[in-house]
């Protein structure tokens, strides 16, 4: 999606979201922040992430806005359980005051203030002319939010910058990042441009007060611009999708893109397919469908009125982008980087990647898989081939009664001590909790491989065979790798229809493939199931390995009515029994051969 001239900053994305979350440590309660992405025609995309957890975020942030998406940041800290899109009451307390410039008059206004200067501003774009968001830094953090809020109120009516953004969760743009404009700003001259940052006097500028900021705004009158009256002007609908989003006014919000819409001359159809994406937590897409035809009835019979011409924008004096910190290396410096290989099952998986474990249905995927890690977490072999211990974390999805039979079986045919295997039994969903799982999953003292079972359970798109959600999917789960003791990660996932043997590519096409750093495979064949590779493995080749699936009874595995419930367990298989699986299954050949000549 990002050109040559137009790629996301990582040095810039970062320094921004340093200077945001540098204090949170000053915060009475834990907070995260909050990532939103947008894009045109595209749902909605939600993150949150802790503030010891930036490389995340700014990996999460550069891989969005490298697909198209527009990046925004809720600014203020918010409490760290919560679910969905925060809202204002979810705000723990501000670090800043700000003014939204994006309006000539605002501009002017904030470049003649004499009161205290602003310690930053994210310039979110130069063409056709230049738009600004500055920042006043406070030297204590402001946890009554409904001062805050007030203050906000009177920053904007003195600079006569957007009256809208002065709620608490409000979100802003993330420096560093691509701007993506939609077709209606393309036409007015918008471009693709990267958001700069500017904080180099933020050192030399004293903070300021909530106090001092009051007695400023509230005894020095407003430096008005010269105001002409010309006529109702455009929507600006990104802006009116996210304040939607934000919860702020949803149904106004709502009620103002519906006439755009309508306006614009869109059937019906299309504008609930554009405006399903605006579905608030804790309401359903039939909710919002009802609440928007309300609305496109009421716009049709106000009858079909064209929209203004575009207004002009407004200037400011920005700073250039930061250079990018790249730079050519010889040959030695080069590899000076390398990093050795660490396998935690020798040869086969490796700490740090991403891999999925791709079978049909009854191959053996969760017995093979608990087999695996339970001799990880012992340190024990599997078949010849050596294991790192360390503790497993295992994500039981698809079925966790299922996946508990076959722990108590593993545990008593091979006397492996579980307190090194961890389970988080049930669905839920990895993106929105991603923050508190990656706290959790650091408690573990020697975490070395998380498993994700199943793709398909934790997928949280609704196409699994899309490319983009899988992609989407994927690069979630990945950042798990990016744990401090660099986990490997595995998700045994579904195949393609029509699998075969020599075609075992998981569902979610080619990006999915892509993603990962291998594509580990099982295919059965009697009571044998063989795990190798296909399509990608990073790393070299290995060896198949081979595993005896075998039915098992345990006098703990009983049903309500006390009979055994059996079970399938996954055993190693060794060359002696191999030899002799193949000689029975010659024999059961020769004699239907046999019969077939009769």
């Amino acid at each position: 999606m990002t050109d040559a001239l137009t790629m996301p900053d990582t040095s810039t994305i970062r320094r921004d979201l340093e200077y945001m979350t540098a204090r949170w440590h000053e915060l009475p309660a834990p907070a995260v922040l909050e990532v939103r992405c947008f894009a045109e025609g595209k749902k909605p995309q939600i993150f949150k992430f802790a503030p010891d957890w930036l490389d995340d975020a700014v990996e999460t942030i550069e891989n969005m806005n490298g697909l198209g998406f527009n990046i925004y940041v809720v600014r203020n800290p918010i409490r760290a359980d919560v679910q969905g899109s925060a809202t204002d009451a979810d705000i723990i307390g501000s670090f800043f005051l700000w003014a939204d410039c994006d309006d000539e008059g605002a501009a002017a206004n904030v470049r003649r203030f004499t009161g205290p200067k602003y310690h930053a501003a994210v310039i979110t774009g130069k063409t056709p002319e230049t738009r600004v968001h500055t920042y006043w830094e406070l030297e204590q953090p402001v946890v009554d939010m409904a001062a805050w809020r007030d203050m906000q109120i009177a920053i904007a009516a003195h600079f006569n910058s957007d009256r809208a953004v002065i709620n608490p969760s409000r979100i802003m743009r993330v420096a560093g990042t691509v701007t993506y404009p939609d077709a209606k700003k393309r036409a007015r001259g918008y471009v693709k441009e990267v958001v700069a940052f500017k904080n180099d006097n933020a050192p030399n500028r004293p903070r300021v007060t909530i106090d001092q900021m009051r007695r400023v705004f509230g005894t020095q009158a407003p430096q008005q611009s010269l105001s002409i009256d010309i006529g109702p002007q455009p929507l600006d609908r990104e802006r009116t999708r996210i304040q939607a989003l934000s919860g702020q006014d949803w149904h106004g919000a709502v009620i103002r893109l519906v006439g755009s819409y309508v306006s614009k001359g869109l059937s019906d159809d299309d504008i609930h397919i554009l405006t399903a994406p605006l579905t608030l937590s804790g309401y359903t897409v039939e909710d919002t469908r009802r609440e928007v035809q309300t609305a496109i009835d009421g716009a049709r019979r106000k009858g079909w009125t064209p929209e203004a011409a575009p207004d002009k924008a407004f200037d400011f004096d920005a700073a250039a982008p930061d250079r990018q910190t790249w730079k050519i290396q010889s040959a030695a410096e080069f590899t000076a980087d390398f990093v050795s290989p660490e396998y935690i099952l020798d040869g086969v998986v490796r700490r740090g990647l991403l891999y999925t474990l791709t079978a049909p249905t009854g191959s053996g995927k969760t017995a093979i898989m608990l087999h695996m890690a339970a001799a990880i977490a012992a340190g024990v072999d599997v078949l010849d081939r050596t294991t790192e211990q360390g503790d497993v974390l295992f994500l039981a999805g698809e079925n966790p009664d299922d996946v508990r039979a076959r722990v108590i079986a593993t545990i008593e045919t091979t006397g492996i001590n579980p307190e090194r295997l961890h389970f988080i039994p049930g669905t839920f969903s990895i993106r929105a909790d991603l923050a508190r799982l990656k706290e959790e999953a650091a408690k573990l003292p020697n975490l070395v491989l998380v498993v994700v079972d199943t793709f398909a359970a934790y997928f949280d798109g609704d196409d699994e065979n899309s490319n983009a959600q899988a992609l989407d999917f994927a690069r979630i789960v990945r950042s798990l790798t990016a744990l401090p003791s660099k986990p490997a990660v595995i998700m045994p996932a579904h195949p393609v229809k029509n699998a075969s043997k020599g075609n075992l590519s998981p569902k979610g096409g080619s990006s999915l493939v892509n993603e990962v750093d291998g594509n580990l495979t099982l295919w059965k064949e009697g009571s044998v199931a063989t795990l190798h590779w296909q399509v990608k493995i990073r790393g070299p080749e290995f060896e198949p390995l081979g595993f005896e699936l075998e039915r098992y009874e345990s006098d703990r595995l009983r049903d309500s009515k006390g009979r055994l419930m059996p079970t399938v367990l996954a055993k190693p298989l060794l060359l002696a029994r191999a030899m002799e699986l193949s000689q029975e299954s010659m024999t059961l050949e020769d004699r239907v051969l046999l019969t077939v000549d009769n």
